[in-house]
């Protein structure tokens, strides 16, 4: 495919693309080095001042930071050379921004050095504060390195930060993303429990602000994050307790009282307790329908 689109551009195409496929297939011949190297140039600094580049034949200018980051992966994940020498070629291009630092942090989190990765998830919490996504991916490193006390008080400011997202004029279209994954990392890490009163308190803002709107989302993330393989959760049903007398709680009611159905998980007291407290503000078809989910519930199992 790329010598057949090669023959009608110039040779430098060719040699960016197969570097490329030698870095996403781990190739460790010498042949794929030697691509990346006659695609970047290896020549010293001496001999490149006062001598134009022939961009047809090798790459310049901005497109070859990027090269020279892709072939600093491709050096450590064929474990070979130095990769450190390339990686950061897209700090050098732009050491003022974010991204740069974010790609090289992904990088090393992928590669299992979250020491690496840990201090450029921090670099880039200078540049650019208050990133949900970026204090989870951060939290994600401490953890793999064995800091849970760490671990614990990033995903704790990252659910402050979603909490402040929600104070303001249009809450960003990643709050629904970010909260479902941390919600998510903190399932599979069994961390449910030790941030359980910050994610309620989430919960509730979000609700009191938004009602339905958008709201199984969050709820039915929280809802997973707390349960335990056939022992569900009783703690997920406070989050429906602001909404008792409001009669727009049946989407939501609804919604957690089914899932629970379709996960094969049984009634318990508290959930009947809650369904009674809630059902006074439905009215007509919703309160029939209400208790056909009930009585779903308590044969369940």
């Amino acid at each position: 495919m790329v010598t057949a689109r090669g023959r009608v551009r110039p040779p430098v195409w060719s040699k960016a693309y197969n570097a490329l496929a030698g870095l996403y297939f781990a190739e460790p011949s010498a042949e794929a080095s030697k691509i990346f190297l006659s695609a970047l140039g290896d020549n010293t600094i001496a001999e490149r001042l006062g001598k134009p580049v022939d961009r047809n034949a090798q790459l310049a200018g901005d497109i070859w930071f990027y090269y020279g980051s892709r072939y600093g992966e491709y050096l450590g994940v064929t474990k070979q050379g130095a990769p450190e020498d390339y990686l950061p070629a897209l700090l050098e291009q732009s050491p003022a921004t974010a991204a740069g630092y974010l790609a090289l942090a992904d990088y090393y989190a992928e590669s299992g050095d979250a020491r690496s990765a840990i201090g450029d998830y921090t670099h880039t919490l200078e540049l650019t504060p208050g990133r949900a996504e970026v204090l989870d991916r951060l939290a994600l490193a401490y953890y793999k390195q064995g800091s849970r006390a760490e671990a614990l008080a990033q995903w704790k400011l990252a659910l402050s930060t979603l909490a402040r997202q929600i104070d303001t004029a249009r809450v960003p279209e990643s709050f629904w993303t970010d909260s479902a994954h941390i919600c998510e990392h903190l399932q599979t890490r069994h961390l449910f429990a030790s941030l359980k009163p910050d994610l309620d308190a989430l919960l509730r803002t979000y609700l009191r602000r938004n009602g339905n709107y958008r709201s199984n989302a969050p709820l039915r993330s929280a809802y997973l994050a707390g349960a335990i393989p056939r022992r569900p959760p009783r703690g997920c049903l406070i989050w429906l307790r602001p909404l008792r007398t409001r009669h727009k709680s049946w989407p939501t009611l609804r919604m957690l009282l089914g899932f629970r159905l379709r996960n094969g998980h049984r009634f318990t007291s508290a959930s009947w307790r809650t369904s009674r407290m809630l059902s006074p503000a439905l009215k007509g078809s919703r309160k029939k329908a209400h208790w056909r989910i009930c009585a779903r519930g308590k044969s369940n199992g």
